[in-house]
């Protein structure tokens, strides 16, 4: 399993301790797991799947989470500490597939293939309208250099779509909102640890 540096800096505000409990709600796609990281694992980093979204769970503030998938064609989020006062966090969860980085480098490299094939007959075109001779200059090559500009044109925009795929697709993403006491967002499941 990959496992990302802590996106957050670890900070308490006045009143706060690591290892005072917080309800946690996971909003967002049903195939989203909240994942906790097990402290001293022996055969490296193992993450604990603690509830599948929409779900509340209590945890402690202290512990190291990252939003995981439940199949395997989901790419984990980094991993992040819950900050701030609140008893109440909502993780708002937006989910990475691997499917989708398939399809962004799929794109990108179709999108590479046609701009280096318009380069070619752009090269064509211009031969044919090549002389060496004097006279009225020769438009042979014409339709050439018009397919090429169209062929860079397309195979731009599949690079390009392909580029926001691959961005799109690289990590997941946990953005933490804290909520106002008592907001239930969804069935409550206590899981202590």
């Amino acid at each position: 399993m990959r496992f990302g540096a802590v996106a957050s800096v670890m900070f308490f505000a006045a009143g706060a301790r690591a290892d005072e409990p917080v309800t946690v709600h996971v909003r967002g796609n049903p195939r989203a797991t909240l994942e906790r990281l097990v402290p001293g694992s022996v055969l490296g980093v193992h993450w604990d799947a603690m509830c599948l979204a929409p779900c509340v769970v209590e945890a402690s503030r202290g512990d190291t989470f990252r939003i995981g998938g439940s199949d395997s064609g989901v790419r984990p989020s980094p991993s992040f500490r819950i900050l701030g006062n609140g008893r109440d966090v909502a993780v708002d969860v937006s989910l990475a597939t691997e499917r989708g980085r398939t399809i962004g480098w799929a794109l990108f490299a179709t999108g590479g293939v046609g701009v280096v094939v318009s380069a070619l007959v752009a090269i064509g075109g211009a031969l044919a309208n090549f002389s060496l001779a004097l006279g009225p200059p020769r438009h042979d090559g014409d339709g050439a250099l018009t397919a090429a500009a169209v062929m860079v044109g397309a195979g731009s925009a599949f690079m390009l779509g392909g580029l926001v795929f691959l961005v799109a697709n690289a990590s997941s993403r946990a953005d933490l909102v804290e909520l106002p006491p008592a907001r239930a967002l969804g069935p409550r499941v206590t899981v202590r640890f």
